[in-house]
């Protein structure tokens, strides 16, 4: 029986196959029922068009027919297929019995068109059991998304439950429930060129990634990925404006379903982590109802992530302050979130969800920095707990470090949200001078802070995008003495307490402070306005210091200056206060002498004001009643300068009014001075110097006075006016209408000098008369280093020969003259010794029309030349021998002048008696002259022989001259002793020496030749 069914069944497969074969061996040409085919297929498959190429039946074990470089798209363009190649497997039975419907489907090459995002009306066509396309080029649209993809290979095969797609970078597999819909998909990608057009952009780095999507019930979903950056940096993703980096994520979540509409009802995260170098946050959560709930923590999170995820709280300038902290790490971090979302994977949330959202987040900082203005105001290394919510960010601060090298602090910061304001609080060690600096760098400047250590507690409120606190409130006590420079001059701060407002104002109390010279403690209460300007509310200043170092420091004019100095200010509305002095004592101030014990107190009031622009303390009043001192002014103190108008002072010895403007900056200093009456013995001798360098003496300063009387012992100048300057190469003058010494008067005295620096004084012009002789002089003065000045120069003398030799006692030798002297050379100058110490140069000397006086050495002189015992007297009555004395005409010497010692070179006179020539030495020390002089008596005479050549040569001899002697004067210059001697006996040659002498008259004022001396 079995072997017949067996031979029943191998016959009717023989059968089969016989006719297949003859069917395959006798078919006619499919291409000729193309038409047919194609309009069979189009109303088939739902067609809109179908475009087949040249057709062909093939066997492979089912019947096939394959159509190349064929078209075709569906009813509604949503697929379009060019020039590709189409199989289409056929089944045997279904051929026998008439039915062509594909058991598969086969596309390979040319280029497929999806396009979604709309539902089509047509009803469902069948789809075949198999499905595949290989090596194809799709381009895609979705919505608003597109793309294009290259060599797309996917298989359906609904018998293995399978659907596949690949194509480079991406595989995809999913198992496929009833044959149609995946129940499990996993996916995995190795970079993001498959990605829509759109979405491209917004990647930057390379990414590799799997998926895996698996239904565990009906309506159960897992869904599990991980991806991670394929470069070696991270992956930054961009939207909206925002940034995110990462190097990697991973999830888990579960997704729960309606069975029947398939709409989402819950998605729990069981799982999910980001990392970003040493950055980790690890998260859970759970949407359901539109409420999303998530908690997050972290052991390692740099702070600008957190700072980052701020930025949507606030604009441009949020963003840039948000930017510039780059420094610190979060642990221990925590974050819980609440927010109302309506369908996260459909859209972003909302505004009115995002301002309801509920979030608290608390970390432990350390070695953070945080911005508390732009720019460079920057908290550093700070250690603080950090909570924030939705209202704003509170940080406790354990420890930070104030900007600048302040500080280092512990307190509290506060940010609202709402406000974007800045609360800072705290306590700790700081400069206040470097404090100072930081929030108000141009005040800070004016009182040149040092080393300033402070306990400080602080308050602050602060802008991020402004560059200095809105509010500032900080108190500081000293730790250590604190070091600052005001003006100059160097202050030392002990101890009190300084309470500082920003923009507000400042407070002192019981501040205990010094300068080099003076010890205060000051109470004060200052206010500042709009413009950055000080205004005094209440104050109680007093201060204490030795007269002897203030003197010395800013050169008073105080002579053995010895005691205490107390002084006082006080403000309540009105400034009052005085200079007690008391405990002082001195040898000499204006002329006065003041003992220890003695009562004197100079007492001042005055009221805030203006000055030049700047606020500043007037000073009404300032007096002093004493019997030695009277004393009346007016004054103002501002930031910019000191002012004092002494408008009266009276003592013994002073009656006048002092000017004094000391301003602060690099102008000069000015001092002026008019006085009624000034004694020389109200100044002090000399002046004490401060070991230190005086900041008074470093400042350019101008000085003028006016003198109507200055007494200098039994000397008095009337009329005297003085201008000098400290700045090189000034002009200085100094005038005065007379000067009296004894007997002695000068008038119209005028000097012109400038120093060029180093002690230099350029002496340009001294004008001065002493009756009828004037005297002017012009030189350098260069100190010396042990005691005196060195000059350099010139001297002229003008005027009446006669009285100047009468006010030097030689009345009896020398009357009447027009004399005209110079000097030139150099010389030194000591309070010890006389003045021709030192002297090196050269006199030059004119007289002209004077006489010799008979008496005393003169007397001598002309008897023995005798001119009235001549017998003759041939010319009759002549002045210049009728009146007493010889007249001459002119009188000239030049001499070189060397310490005491003066020789002199040339001597010659001319009168109408005689000529006169000499030569010798004087002693300036004991004035003692001693001079070989060469007389010719007949000059006339002589000048008549000249013109004739025998009587000149029978009568002149070799000198040609009728008479000639030769003199020697010697001994104390108003009573020397004349003897004629010998040319011989004096070692001179005769006649070439006494030829010489009596020849230099006609040398000097011969035919009217100009002089040597002018």
């Amino acid at each position: 029986m079995l072997t017949s069914c067996r031979r029943v069944i191998f016959l009717f497969l023989l059968l089969l196959l016989s006719g297949g074969i003859a069917l395959w061996a006798y078919a006619p040409d499919v291409n000729n029922m193309r038409p047919e085919i194609e309009t069979f297929l189009k109303q088939e498959l739902g067609l809109k068009a179908l475009k087949l190429g040249n057709l062909s039946w093939y066997w492979a074990g089912h019947l096939g027919v394959k159509a190349t470089a064929s078209s075709f798209s569906s009813h509604d363009d949503s697929i379009v297929v060019h020039q590709s190649n189409i199989t289409v497997n056929i089944s045997m039975l279904d051929f026998f019995s008439g039915t062509l419907t594909p058991a598969g489907i086969h596309l390979s090459g040319g280029n497929i068109s999806i396009v979604q995002g709309h539902r089509s009306e047509q009803p469902q066509i069948p789809v075949p059991d198999l499905i595949t396309l290989k090596d194809m080029r799709l381009n895609w649209e979705y919505e608003e998304m597109s793309g294009e993809i290259e060599h797309f290979t996917m298989s359906f095969d609904r018998d293995d439950h399978v659907m596949q797609v690949q194509f480079p970078g991406v595989h995809v597999e999913a198992q496929l429930r009833n044959g149609q819909f995946p129940n499990a998909i996993e996916a995995t990608f190795s970079d993001l060129n498959w990605l829509p057009d759109q979405w491209k952009p917004q990647f930057d780095g390379g990414l590799s990634g799997k998926i895996e999507t698996k239904e565990q019930n009906v309506g159960k979903w897992k869904i599990d990925f991980s991806v991670a950056s394929t470069q070696s940096k991270p992956v930054n993703y961009s939207n909206a404006g925002e940034t995110w980096q990462f190097d990697s994520m991973k999830g888990e979540f579960a997704i729960l379903e309606d069975a029947h509409s398939h709409s989402v009802l819950q998605v729990e995260g069981k799982l999910f982590e980001w990392k970003l170098g040493k950055n980790i946050v690890r998260a859970t959560g759970l949407w359901r109802d539109g409420r999303l709930q998530l908690s997050a923590s972290s052991s390692y999170l740099g702070m600008p992530l957190i700072w980052q995820n701020l930025k949507p709280l606030g604009g441009d300038s949020w963003h840039e302050w948000l930017a510039s902290m780059q420094s610190g790490v979060a642990s221990e971090a925590r974050a819980d979130v609440e927010l109302m979302w309506a369908i996260p994977w459909q859209a972003s949330p909302s505004s009115s969800e995002l301002d309801a959202m509920h979030y608290h987040v608390t970390a432990h900082v350390e070695d953070a920095d945080i911005a508390l203005g732009m720019p460079e105001s920057l908290l550093t290394h700070t250690v603080a707990d950090v909570e924030l919510d939705q209202e704003g960010l509170k940080a406790k601060v354990v420890s930070t470090q104030l900007p600048h090298a302040v500080g280092s602090v512990s307190g509290g910061l506060h940010i609202s949200w709402d406000t974007l304001l800045l609360n800072v609080s705290g306590s700790g060690n700081a400069d206040a001078g470097k404090l100072h600096t930081w929030l108000d760098k141009s005040d800070a400047e004016k009182l040149g802070w040092k080393i300033a250590p402070a306990y400080t507690d602080f308050r602050l409120q602060w802008i991020p995008a402004e560059d200095r606190p809105r509010k500032a409130e900080i108190n500081l006590k000293p730790l250590a003495p604190w070091m600052l420079t005001v003006k100059k001059i160097p202050v030392r701060v002990t101890t009190g307490e300084v309470k500082w407002r920003l923009s507000e104002g400042i407070q002192f109390s019981e501040l205990v402070w010094s300068t080099p010279h003076l010890n205060v403690t000051t109470d004060m209460s200052a206010s500042v306005n709009d413009q950055g300007q000080w205004r005094v509310l209440s104050m109680q200043s007093t201060a204490e210091g030795e007269l002897d170092e203030l003197a010395a420091y800013f050169l008073l004019p105080i002579e053995a200056a010895d005691g205490r100095v107390t002084m006082e200010l006080d403000f309540d509305g009105v400034w009052h206060g005085g200079i007690g002095l008391e405990e002082a004592s001195w040898e000499n101030f204006l002329g006065i002498k003041k003992m220890a014990g003695k009562p004197l107190r100079i007492d001042y009031s005055g009221v805030n004001g203006m000055k030049q622009g700047k606020a500043a303390l007037l000073i009404k009043e300032l007096h002093c009643n004493d019997a030695l001192l009277r004393l009346r002014g007016v004054g103002a103190v501002s930031e910019a300068s000191l002012w004092l108008d002494l408008q009266h002072i009276e003592t013994a010895l002073f009656t006048g009014a002092i000017d004094i403007r000391a301003p602060f900056g690099p102008e000069p200093w000015e001092l002026a001075v008019d006085a009624e009456y000034l004694n020389r013995k109200a100044l002090p001798v000399s002046l004490s110097r401060s070991s230190g360098e005086l900041a008074a003496r470093e400042k350019p300063w101008a000085f003028r006075a006016n003198l109507a009387r200055f007494v200098w012992d039994d000397a008095e100048i009337k009329g005297a006016s003085i201008k000098l300057a400290s700045a090189l190469n000034s002009i200085a003058i100094l005038k005065a209408a007379s000067l009296r010494s004894g007997d002695l008067i000068v008038k119209d005295l005028l000097t012109i000098f400038s120093m060029p620096g180093g002690g230099l004084i350029d002496l340009r012009s001294f004008e001065a008369k002493l009756d009828d002789i004037r005297l002017k002089l012009t030189g350098t003065l260069t100190p010396e280093l042990k005691r005196g000045m060195r000059w350099r120069g010139f001297a002229e003398l003008d005027g009446d020969f006669g009285n100047m030799m009468k006010r030097a006692g030689l009345s009896s030798l020398f009357a009447n003259g027009n004399m005209h002297a110079l000097f030139s050379g150099q010389g030194e100058i000591f309070s010890d010794q006389p003045w021709w110490q030192a002297l090196d140069g050269r006199l030059r000397m004119r007289v002209d029309d004077g006489r010799l006086l008979k008496g005393g050495t003169l007397s001598k002189f002309l008897a023995a030349i005798s001119l009235v015992d001549l017998p003759g007297l041939f010319f009759g009555s002549r002045d210049d021998l009728t009146k007493s004395g010889i007249g001459y005409k002119r009188l000239q010497m030049e001499a070189v002048m060397q310490g005491k010692n003066v020789k002199v070179h040339k001597l010659a006179m001319r009168s109408s008696a005689m000529d006169v020539a000499g030569q010798g030495v004087m002693d300036i020390e004991r004035s003692y002259i001693d001079l070989t002089l060469v007389m010719r008596p007949f000059q006339n005479l002589d000048a008549l022989l000249s013109k004739v050549p025998i009587l000149r040569d029978m009568f002149g001899g070799a000198a040609h001259s009728l008479i000639r002697k030769v003199y020697r004067m010697h001994g104390t210059l108003a009573d020397a002793e004349v003897e004629q001697i010998s040319p011989e006996s004096a070692g001179l040659a005769a006649p070439g020496f006494v030829e010489n002498l009596l020849n230099l008259p006609e040398k000097w004022f011969g035919k009217d030749k100009s002089m040597l001396i002018k």
